[in-house]
């Protein structure tokens, strides 16, 4: 999967109706997979191919990663474009002791630094908080991760889209030698 980041000219609920289960479809959901894929290109449009996307809820303050997995994966949705688990986040760490939820809450003034995803502002990922119908988990300004009301907005979103396999990519993705896509 490719994350990229969407900025918008006005703030965005995850889900309007305040609901977590983004096959409702959520309201994000419903502008990610319609308004925002039809203002791409065509040729950006046919290198989005649809693949299913975690969307099972996650348990709070886990240090069981594998677990944590197993629990998004427990639900799909099938469309092109989508948001990061909150296990991928995880996963983009760099330091191992970072890598689950309770060591990185315990340690997110480091963590937060250790992984390419941060960028400093309030996020939310795929992931539905399991013990709420309304919640989704995200990352507060500072880094660290909270449940927010499907219902909030916020400007910002990291982006998950599934790339067609006739994509040609080059570069091993360093700053010296970035990622070149390319049919």
């Amino acid at each position: 999967m490719k994350t990229a980041n969407i900025n918008t000219s006005h703030t965005l609920a995850w889900d309007s109706l305040n609901s977590n289960n983004w096959a409702h479809p959520a309201s994000l959901n419903t502008y990610l997979n319609e308004t925002y894929l039809n203002s791409l290109s065509s040729e950006a449009q046919s290198q989005i191919v649809a693949s299913d996307f975690s969307i099972g809820g996650v348990t709070w303050n886990t240090d069981d990663l594998a677990y944590q997995v197993n629990q998004e994966n427990s639900t799909t949705w099938n469309g092109k474009i989508a948001l990061p688990t909150l296990s991928e986040y995880l996963r983009t760490n760099s330091n191992s002791n970072c890598k689950t939820f309770s060591t990185y809450i315990s340690n997110y003034s480091t963590c937060k630094n250790m992984t390419w995803m941060f960028n400093s502002g309030n996020w939310r990922t795929l992931s539905p908080y399991f013990d709420s119908p309304y919640s989704v988990l995200g990352l507060s300004n500072d880094g660290y991760l909270i449940n927010d009301g499907a219902a909030d907005t916020y400007p910002a979103y990291h982006l998950t889209v599934t790339l067609s396999p006739e994509i040609q990519v080059t570069g091993d993705g360093s700053q010296s030698n970035p990622y070149e896509i390319s049919l």
